[in-house]
């Protein structure tokens, strides 16, 4: 894809993959809704309002893409290999519920709290680097990490989700 337009395609279609992986656990699915997400991106581009960096947003609009795809799912359509699980039906489940949990977290954060979450823990960035791409001070960013952590904490303890699986 390239930057056209000033806009950097190829980070934002890694990016967009990357949470849709981290939702869906499935690669072609992962890769269809990324490419939709960069769609959607293109469509709305004139909504673009350069508040954070272009890939951001568009990984923002894949995370919400690989959310209402999954709850759309029905399982026979899933590709058993990608479902093996631990071969223990009980830890599957919990784990199950467990990643449910956190995408329903993480889908109540702010879209800024999201934005820089997912930023810093799934793409690997740094705090400056983050800072960069949001146009914003270093020290607001981990202000913002530290409010979406403790709203994370918060929202899996309502989940009765132990807290560690934030570490």
């Amino acid at each position: 894809m390239g930057d056209h337009g000033g806009f950097d395609w190829e980070t934002a279609l890694e990016r967009a993959y990357h949470v849709a992986f981290a939702v869906l656990r499935n690669a072609a699915l992962a890769e269809e809704v990324a490419q939709q997400a960069c769609f959607k991106a293109l469509v709305k581009l004139d909504t673009f309002q350069g508040r954070c960096g272009f890939p951001s947003w568009v990984r923002g609009i894949a995370f919400h893409l690989a959310l209402d795809a999954k709850a759309a799912l029905d399982p026979a359509s899933l590709d058993p290999d990608e479902l093996a699980g631990s071969g223990d039906p009980e830890r599957d489940a919990h784990s199950e519920r467990i990643a449910s949990a956190l995408q329903r977290c993480l889908a109540e954060l702010t879209e800024r709290q999201l934005l820089i979450f997912l930023a810093r823990h799934l793409d690997g960035m740094k705090g400056a680097e983050i800072a960069a791409e949001i146009n914003t001070k270093e020290g607001t960013v981990w202000a913002t990490l530290n409010q979406a952590a403790a709203n994370l904490r918060g929202c899996l303890d309502r989940h009765g989700i132990d807290r560690g699986v934030l570490h």
